[in-house]
């Protein structure tokens, strides 16, 4: 069966966007397309999947790559921010912000056959910690607000490491592993003086060498980084990188529920602002606590509070007001008791495993700092005591309201000169004590006019102050030691372990888990330090003299780990084929379309053809687009050239500090190579652009334009000869496809 026949167009359609980038999964019959700065996921019959819109209008989606397993999407746009999004359910999984506009983006996974300097005492199988910790609970049960549903890490199943690398327009190489966890970083600028631009980046199939595709103002170069760190320490990244995704997963459960306990607290303080404000403004400073406490001591309220009492708040105000208060407060009780002090447990699990990684430093030594690690369990650990510290508060400042308002109560009822219920209860002498110390504490010592924003003049709830980010005002009262607590203070070099978390009384909720936030990102800024450093400049090849025209390039790691094939497309009539070896050998082969054979007819009917785009179809095929330049009409021809041939034609290249292969090499005419059962011609208009999966076994072609597009099958069977050509869409048809 020849290739001419055996790829079959499926699908053609006018668009009424502009495709910029196009990406083929590997595993699913989906395509990712970019459209100025929003990204489209389409079925293989261009079903729409979803949209993602670009989070800000002078974002310009620079990239689209899937990840190896399928699962996750990265998107890198012109600011410098990438985003993980699950290609599930669009949602987002991670983020992060670089310094500079995105040149490139690719996606590389270990090959299994490939084997890291490790020893088999630390061979990584999938660890499955549900067995010693609880499931996180559902916030959506707990808060009106909808959260997110799925915080299960993208890691926890995995054998093997896959690297996200990003090429920065600014020349600095970003490499992370699962697109998370920063491993490391390449300035280009140390190595090349003047201008230049990254065309792409790439890691080897043993993750020994990053090969970098660089155009300056007079050459095309690919620089050669070795890296003899990174692969003996790929197992230990694995769990180092595990580690990083689950406790990142559970401290974005921590935030959302965090920002579901500010929702209500925020509906408390609404309800008190519309309630006291107005009786606030109307005090002079410090004398709101005065005016209550003269009322609870003498009885008697003062002209402006009686007004207040009797007009402004009223009786059912305040029990509205009351009721308000007493839900906010069994909402945040809810959070705080189950699921963050659940996800609190499961951080210092982690935390603590990756304490005793530190600890081995045969293996993790230049990974993890030992010192950092302690310091950030104890932010955990005090984490959780803050928490259970405003759990008590919660239970005081409940108790304290139900007094206050029942006093209140009772004063307005007497105001309007009516006889208290008999089911209303006195007031007893310990709950006049708590009344007391409540009411002294009215007042807002912080009330300044900051840039014309007056803040409030009363200070009645006191959870609030656990939700912002500066220190307490109002400390909550000791309760009486504890048998822990008192054997701490007889054994004060007891107290002083390492092993025994301390409590910051003085810090609020917020400050600690900004500091823990904080903390963790330190702890996994060592392997970008250490394996960054580890990166020196092998060899630079000058693939050829720079020209004007936009180069494209295409890698692709060979399965046996043997070595990486590369193609670059120079012009429209130079394509220079590169095969870096594992055992440092370089072969290299040019692509020329010069006179055709004067013996051979059968080219006539392509006229005379030059390079457009190339892409790896697979490791045994190299996909490339041709045009015709003498005959527009005829469009293009899809080419599937054997990767095998190319290899065979390729020489070997002397292995140098600096290499220069733009005369090297053999030069062979492509029309001597060029089977016309691997051609296809494409007809139509000018067509610019290919996207290609071998496993899918799929094409698209992509016309200059934008606005028009191909899918092929490409290992179609000869029985399918009815071909399903969409091209003659409807009106409606186009218009949902503008909408979408």
């Amino acid at each position: 069966m020849s290739f001419s026949t055996s790829i079959k167009q499926i699908f053609s359609k006018n668009i009424r966007y502009k495709i910029d980038l196009m990406e083929w999964s590997n595993k699913m019959d989906l395509i990712a397309l970019s459209q100025n700065n929003e990204v489209l996921i389409h079925r293989l019959n261009w079903q729409s999947i979803w949209t993602h819109p670009s989070p800000g209008d002078s974002c310009k989606v620079r990239g689209v790559c899937w990840c190896p397993d399928e699962k996750i999407i990265a998107i890198g746009y012109s600011t410098g921010k990438v985003v993980l999004l699950d290609v599930e359910n669009k949602e987002e999984i991670f983020s992060y912000q670089l310094e500079g506009d995105i040149a490139s983006m690719c996606w590389t996974n270990q090959i299994p056959q490939s084997t890291s300097g490790n020893d088999a005492d630390i061979t990584v199988e999938a660890e499955d910690d549900s067995i010693f910790l609880p499931r996180l609970p559902n916030l959506n049960s707990v808060t009106p607000t909808p959260k997110k549903k799925d915080y299960s890490s993208r890691a926890e199943a995995k054998t093997s490491l896959n690297f996200l690398i990003i090429g920065l327009e600014t020349g600095v190489i970003h490499l992370s592993v699962f697109g998370m966890l920063p491993c490391g970083s390449i300035s280009l600028s140390k190595h090349i003086k003047g201008k230049f631009k990254v065309i792409d980046a790439r890691v080897s199939s043993d993750f020994a060498f990053l090969h970098v595709t660089v155009a300056t103002q007079e050459a095309l170069h690919v620089m050669i980084f070795e890296n003899s760190t990174l692969p003996l320490y790929l197992d230990s990244l694995l769990r180092v990188a595990t580690k990083h995704s689950q406790i990142l997963t559970t401290m974005v459960y921590i935030e959302d529920a965090l920002v579901a306990i500010k929702e209500a607290w925020e509906t408390v303080l609404l309800e008190m602002d519309n309630k006291l404000t107005g009786y606030a403004n109307l005090c002079q400073k410090g004398s709101v606590s005065a005016d209550f406490l003269e009322l609870l001591i003498l009885g008697t309220p003062t002209q402006t509070l009686e007004v207040f009492l009797r007009r402004e708040l009223t009786e059912k105000g305040l029990k509205k007001l009351g009721n308000s208060i007493e839900m906010s407060y069994t909402t945040i009780q809810k959070l705080l008791v189950k699921p963050l002090d659940t996800a609190i447990m499961i951080v210092i699990y982690h935390l603590n495993s990756v304490r005793g990684m530190s600890r081995d430093k045969y293996h993790f030594g230049g990974l993890l700092e030992e010192e950092v690690v302690t310091e950030v369990c104890h932010s955990a650990g005090q984490f959780m005591n803050k928490a259970f510290e405003l759990q008590q508060t919660i239970d005081q400042s409940t108790r304290d309201y139900k007094i206050f308002f029942r006093w209140l109560y009772v004063v307005i009822i007497r105001l309007m000169d009516e006889t208290v219920p008999d089911d209303v209860a006195s007031i007893t002498q310990q709950e006049i004590t708590y009344l007391a110390e409540f009411l002294a504490n009215l007042d807002n010592d912080e009330d300044e006019d900051k840039g014309g924003e007056t803040e409030r003049k009363f200070n009645l709830e006191r959870v609030g102050q656990y939700l912002e980010d500066k220190e307490l005002s109002i400390f909550p009262k000791k309760c009486p030691k504890s048998q822990w607590e008192a054997f701490l203070e007889d054994n004060p070099t007891l107290k002083q372990s390492d092993v025994i978390y301390k409590h910051n009384r003085r810090a609020s909720l917020v400050q600690i888990h900004n500091q823990l936030r904080g903390g963790i990102e330190k702890i996994f800024r060592q392997p970008e330090i250490i394996i960054g450093q580890s990166y020196t400049l092998r060899n630079v090849i000058q693939i050829a003299e720079n020209t004007e025209n936009p180069v494209h390039s295409a890698h692709l790691s060979l399965a046996d780990g043997t070595g990486d094939l590369f193609a670059f497309l120079v012009s429209e009539n130079l394509l220079i084929f590169l095969e870096a070896q594992k055992s440092n050998m370089i072969k290299c082969l040019r692509l020329e379309f010069q006179t055709k054979p004067y013996f051979d007819t059968k080219y006539g009917q392509f006229g005379d053809l030059s390079f457009r785009h190339l892409q790896f179809y697979s490791e045994n095929t190299l996909s490339f687009l041709l045009n015709n330049r003498t005959d527009a009409e005829c469009g293009g021809c899809f080419v599937q050239m054997p990767v095998l041939t190319l290899r065979q034609k390729a020489t070997l290249v002397d292995v140098a500090e600096f290499i220069d292969i733009a005369t090297a090499g053999n030069v062979m005419n492509l029309y001597t190579l060029l089977d016309v059962n691997c051609v296809k011609v494409i007809e139509g208009s000018d067509w610019h652009t290919i996207a290609v999966s071998g496993n899918r076994k799929v094409a698209s072609i992509l016309s200059e334009n934008g606005k028009k597009i191909k899918i092929y099958e490409t290992e179609a069977a000869d029985e399918d000869e009815d071909e399903m050509d969409l091209s003659q869409s409807t009106n409606m048809d186009n218009s949902k496809e503008s909408n979408q």
